[in-house]
């Protein structure tokens, strides 16, 4: 019997507690599954390291991509033609 994990959203409410669906589909149909406060908080616990670490690199990539790019904040930049782009 085969299961696709579809998908998984954790979120806070505005009370402060934790909620979150799994959704499954399998040979028999699809489910979605109620997840309480205390598995979101242990998934989320699980996740926590990967999640800082795909950030830290996104981070890099960017400040390496700003670095290439040049953009003096609050000027104009002049274009090779002369020009410039105004609203960056």
């Amino acid at each position: 019997m085969t299961i696709e994990f579809k998908g998984l959203r954790i979120r806070r409410k505005w009370d402060g507690v934790l909620e979150g669906e799994l959704e499954i589909a399998g040979d028999y149909g699809n489910s979605r599954l109620n997840l309480t406060e205390d598995l979101c908080t242990s998934i989320l616990a699980i996740c926590a390291d990967s999640i800082t670490a795909a950030a830290a690199e996104i981070a890099e990539h960017m400040k390496s991509e700003a670095a290439r790019i040049g953009v003096i904040s609050g000027q104009a930049i002049e274009s090779t033609d002369g020009s410039h782009c105004d609203g960056l």
